[in-house]
């Protein structure tokens, strides 16, 4: 394992937890907004 090769599965993991949380908090926007239109 070269610290190059770490750096880049580092990068991946950090591209990866960022796409989850974007996704996280779309979610809870849409549920939020469905929420407040219905009620």
């Amino acid at each position: 394992m070269t610290p190059h090769h770490i750096d880049i599965v580092h990068q991946r993991i950090s591209f990866l937890h960022c796409s989850i949380l974007l996704h996280y908090f779309s979610l809870i926007s849409f549920h939020s907004l469905a929420y407040s239109t219905i009620h």
